[in-house]
């Protein structure tokens, strides 16, 4: 039994249409029940509800969308909670994706696509992508960027009994609800379902998305009060922002017309965060749920994967401090359990001869071995080694690398939970030069911080992960002819596509040198250009793969560039004199990667067969 939940306030222009679209479902008619509650309604709402044999009708005298919600829900008969508004006509299909979408899964909440009530112009396009951005935030799991809209949600009536009732806000009580579920549950109980579709009818143009998205921004300023609140970064929103162009086929003028809507629209957002204040009184407290407790189990055996490509770049001496670092670490579990390590070479580039000395002095007799690979390419040695190892878990580190103290068990002790699949680290650029200074900054590696949270990865560094060795067998990485990076972010995407659980524990630390020198910088740069032309044509998106989308991502590089550099510079250590040096950095830097774009564009077959790193 499914109980389809509708709060009614002054809605009598639209009920008619609402209640009819929720009767007619094809769904059978025996197996949901719709009750509507009364919130006070002073124009001809209830009348209108009374004509209809099949609505039951409730009444709730406190004013508020949640508190009437919440009557509903103790008054429901059914296993499964559907809530929509009293301004929102649900497709035919909406109960069946609902219901078939629980049957084929353990999620606990269900979020849905809802369009404008005008599907077209601007408004059709800002709901391309707040449909993708929810589907995205809910593949990512974090609590603190958690979305949630009562406006087309279903929850299992367990999941309710277990975090709910909402808590009776003026606005945001949804996104509590959620987070709590997401913090109790952690993996996989947040689900995008896109057949779950209903209008919007209030948003008939684009000036409603604007008022809403000032109301949005004041609702998070507020029950970011009750609980914390972490908005998407400018990373989230570009990529975003491509998945949406991508996924709808947007030519240029649809692309530029939905940023520029964009870019009002998070104007209003912030502005309703600046000027909106709730009108209640004393805010209620809101029990987080409990963590999962920590399971001291044995570790499973572990492979150790360190690829000796990365060394040819950073040096002897990295790659050297790279296997001590590592072999620390084994020193201390290997009292554990069993731990081996295999250096990966490609014998056309290194001498594994001069190299075996090296790892029978840093490690235990037998612990540690070589193993000469057919290919020099970063990926593909890593998936060879994987191959060879015989440990339970794999974990991948990279010669350039130094793990911190620690590293080792942080990176594998998530795995006595065992619906975790993967585990990522976090990587960081040590800061520790004027070059480190500005790539910790700008660059795409995080900075390093204090958070000691184990949460659903938003994407893995391939010098930083450890994964179950089944597992990775049957998803070895897929790199992309011609290019050196970005197949981790594919396998990430993999992963869940599987319904693999992966997160990251920031506690399992490793620091990344900043590029070795101006020759390596440059390299380092015409790859990046190059392997974003190459990446976007392997994944069909004609639109990143141009000349306009090069030149989208330098603009957008180079704000990335100033907006990073700005917030991240007391974390790198940036002193105010060094500010303008490290911008000029990041900008020569993404100006040399766009200039590997351009010759991407033109002569991708040339390109594909240069600057191997």
């Amino acid at each position: 039994m499914i109980s389809v939940i509708v709060p009614v306030w002054n809605a009598g222009r639209f009920l008619p249409r609402v209640i009819e679209a929720l009767e007619g479902q094809y769904f059978p008619a025996g197996e949901y029940e719709l009750l509507l509650v009364d919130n006070g309604s002073t124009d001809d709402s209830v009348a209108i509800m009374h004509r209809y044999p099949r609505v039951r009708l409730l009444h709730e005298p406190r004013r508020g969308s949640y508190a009437a919600r919440n009557r509903a829900a103790l008054e429901a008969r059914g296993d499964i909670l559907a809530f929509i508004d009293a301004d929102r006509v649900a497709d035919k299909g909406w109960l069946r994706a609902v219901k078939n979408t629980f049957d084929a899964s353990k999620t606990q909440v269900l979020l849905g696509q809802t369009r404008p009530g005008n599907d077209s112009g601007l408004g059709a396009l800002l709901a391309d992508y707040e449909n993708e951005k929810a589907a995205y935030v809910c593949k990512l799991g974090s609590s603190q960027q958690q979305v949630a809209y009562t406006g087309n949600m279903a929850v299992r009536r367990a999941a309710w009994e277990r975090y709910g009732p909402f808590v009776e806000l003026q606005r945001g009580a949804d996104v509590v609800f959620v987070r709590r579920i997401v913090e109790g549950e952690l993996y996989g109980c947040v689900r995008f379902c896109e057949n779950m579709l209903n209008h919007h009818l209030e948003l008939s143009n684009s000036l409603d998305y604007f008022r809403k998205m000032f109301v949005y921004g004041a609702s998070i300023r507020n029950y970011s009060r009750v609980m914390p609140a972490q908005p998407l970064t400018l990373d989230d929103r570009v990529r975003i922002l491509l998945r949406c162009v991508h996924q709808n086929r947007y030519g240029p003028w649809r692309a530029m017309r939905l940023g520029a809507g964009l870019l009002i629209g998070l104007a209003a957002y912030q502005a309703g965060g600046l000027f909106w204040r709730e009108k209640t009184g004393e805010l209620p407290l809101v029990s987080h749920a409990s963590p999962a407790p920590r399971i001291e189990e044995p570790l499973p055996s572990l492979s150790i994967i360190v690829e000796w490509e990365n060394v040819l770049l950073a040096g002897d001496e990295r790659g050297e401090g790279a296997l001590r670092k590592i072999a620390r670490e084994v020193e201390t579990l290997s009292k554990e359990r069993r731990v081996e390590v295999i250096v990966v070479y490609f014998p056309a580039e290194v001498d594994g001869g001069a190299l075996e000395p090296l790892v029978t002095e840093v490690f235990p007799r037998g612990m540690a071995r070589l193993l000469a690979a057919n290919t020099g390419d970063y990926y593909e040695l890593k998936n060879a080694g994987a191959e060879a190892a015989t440990g339970d878990i794999v974990v991948f580190s990279d010669s350039d690398t130094h793990v911190e103290e620690d590293w080792l068990r942080q990176l594998t002790q998530p795995f006595a939970n065992s619906s975790i699949a993967a585990v990522a680290g976090s990587s960081y650029i040590e800061p520790t030069t004027m070059l480190g200074k500005a790539f910790g900054a700008f660059w795409f590696f995080p900075v390093r911080t204090g958070n000691t949270r184990l949460e659903p990865a938003k994407g893995i560094f391939a010098n930083n992960f450890a994964v179950r060795r089944e597992i990775f067998a049957r998803l070895p990485f897929r790199p992309v002819p011609g290019t050196n990076r970005g197949a981790c972010v594919r396998w990430r995407e993999r992963m869940l596509e599987a319904d693999f659980t992966v997160v990251v524990n920031p506690l399992a630390r490793t620091a990344h040198p900043p590029p070795n020198g101006g020759a390596h910088f440059f390299v380092r740069a015409l790859t990046h250009g190059r392997d974003a032309i190459l990446l976007a044509r392997d994944q069909g998106r004609r639109l990143e793969s141009g000349a306009f989308g090069a030149l989208l991502r330098f603009t957008l590089n180079c704000a990335r560039t100033t907006i990073n550099t700005w917030t991240r510079r007391a974390d790198v250590g940036l002193r105010p004199w060094e500010m303008i040096p490290a911008l000029l950095i990041g900008y020569v830097y993404y100006s040399v990667a766009f200039a590997g774009e351009v010759l991407t564009f033109l002569r991708p077959e040339w390109m594909s067969q240069q600057f191997r790193i």
